[in-house]
């Protein structure tokens, strides 16, 4: 194992060390450059044909390519061209030697690798041009034309279930950014991973989600760049994802894993009109490694989910070993009536260390950079919590780490003893840094657990179109806590 001789104009976009950045398999391990010799000189050479594969965890890309005789090295560079007009190099003119990299492997990005073959003074040999050689992390399309505006997406599976049923690894539908399609039925997606996205993030496509409508999924679902009005989902037993309550594999002593890199994921999607579920596990036994909320922004009419008996995030019987919310705005158009509400996430199932032949012995939960905005709070003022962890209460299995957050009007006027540690005095492990607590115009939680860094002034939040919250407060602007759509 050999470790690239230089790194030079890097721009790293990965908090790795340089030696992990880059790291080289040589091809010529056990042989004396003394009195090796290539059998090629006096000639031009050519660049390699690069191979690339992604690693087992999916971090990293492994490229690799045939030996190159004669060769002094190599050079390399790498780009991210999602935008082909403005390419962001992660590396340039890097001299390795082998015949085997690895590099570091974003999801949903196009590359773009320039390589040279160097020169070799010793046998006269000079360099070659450079090739370029492209690929991808997106997860590819199954529809090979794009959807017309108006499409029924679940019809659409309908009239294309031979085509998905072939499907053995991951597959992506791709909508067209900024049109609208509706859905009216379930989707049943199997024991496939899917990945809805549109194909520009700047401009989402919308899906009106029709009264029974749902994506089905046992092994994984990812949903990027989509947006979602949810005003049709009238049925109680609507949500956007379902968790499926037939199974085909990957059971583990009764608990279907959602795992080795599959995740529930809902990222850069604006849901408005939420009168029903976001995510729900229609009472099934499963275990998700990873459930990520990310850069999304979500209505609820919290006095329809009462109506219905519903929690935006209702995990009756599952449990997610990681769930993250992350730069998110959340937000209630209603009031809870008075001595009722509902929760936004919902945990009443098991500890960790009870699931799956105790292979996760502890969880995480993580809430960073996120506003919050009139999320339960009652009429009656008394002291509650949008969130309920179930089982987890006062456990040492579960780490808690609340940073950098906005929360008005949400909960009662102690959002960390409610919301996150369930009242209790101690047993979660837990940090609470640089957070805004405000409730009914005045700092809220001064006898709360959280004292560190606490942010203790008005956001003065106004809502905009699109839902997010801008933050009028310079003090709070400076201090860069809440969804950072809202500092911008």
């Amino acid at each position: 194992m050999k470790i690239f001789k230089h790194f030079r104009k890097g721009l790293l976009y990965w908090s790795f060390s340089i030696a992990t950045i880059f790291t080289l398999n040589s091809c010529t391990q056990g042989i004396d450059p003394e009195s090796f010799d290539p059998g090629v000189s006096n000639t031009q050479l050519t660049a390699p044909t690069i191979t690339a594969v992604s690693s087992a965890d999916g971090s990293e890309t492994i490229l690799s390519w045939p030996v190159v005789m004669g060769a002094g090295g190599f050079q390399m560079s790498l780009y991210n061209i999602n935008d082909e007009q403005k390419p962001i190099a992660i590396f340039e003119d890097s001299i390795i030697d082998g015949c085997q990299c690895s590099v570091p492997r974003a999801e949903d990005t196009n590359y773009k690798l320039e390589v040279k073959t160097l020169g070799n003074d010793k046998y006269n040999n000079l360099a070659s041009e450079v090739s370029e050689f492209k690929f991808t992390t997106f997860v590819p399309q199954i529809n090979e034309e794009a959807l017309p505006a108006g499409t029924d997406i679940a019809q659409w599976f309908i009239q294309n279930q031979e085509l998905i049923s072939s499907k053995k690894e991951e597959y992506a539908l791709v909508l067209t950014g900024g049109n609208e399609y509706v859905m009216n039925s379930t989707v049943n997606l199997g024991n496939i991973p899917f990945t809805l996205r549109s194909d520009d993030a700047s401009n989402p496509a919308t899906i009106k989600m029709g009264a029974e409508s749902a994506f089905i999924t046992e092994s994984g679902i990812k949903i990027k760049n989509v947006n979602f009005d949810c005003i049709g989902m009238t049925d109680k037993n609507s949500a956007i994802i379902k968790l499926s309550d037939t199974h085909l594999s990957n059971n583990v002593n009764g608990w279907y894993l959602i795992n080795e890199g599959n995740s529930v994921t809902l990222q850069g999607c604006n849901i408005k009109n939420l009168s029903g579920r976001l995510i729900w596990d229609q009472t099934q036994p499963y275990v998700i490694e990873n459930m990520l909320v990310k850069n999304c922004i979500i209505g609820l009419d919290q006095v329809a989910q009462l109506s219905k008996g519903v929690h935006s995030i209702e995990l009756s019987y599952s449990f997610p070993i990681n769930f993250t919310l992350e730069s998110s705005t959340v937000y209630s158009t209603t009031d809870s009536p008075k001595d009722k509400y509902v929760y936004f996430i919902a945990y009443v199932s098991k500890r960790p260390y009870e699931v799956a032949d105790g292979r996760y012995p502890t969880c995480m939960i993580n809430w960073f950079n996120n506003t919050m905005y009139h999320v339960t709070k009652s009429a009656s003022g008394r002291s509650q919590g949008f969130a309920n962890w179930g089982r987890l209460k006062g456990q040492k299995c579960a780490y808690v780490n609340v940073h950098n957050n906005i929360f008005v009007d949400c909960s009662s006027n102690r959002v960390v003893r409610q919301s996150f540690l369930q009242g209790q005095n101690g047993g979660m492990i837990f940090t609470f840094e640089k957070n805004c607590y405000w409730y009914n115009g005045a700092s809220a939680g001064n006898n709360d657990w959280d004292q560190k860094d606490r942010i203790d002034f008005d956001p003065q939040l106004t809502q905009t179109e699109e839902g997010y919250f801008k933050v009028g407060n310079p003090e709070v602007i400076n201090a860069g806590i809440g969804d950072p759509k809202g500092l911008e």
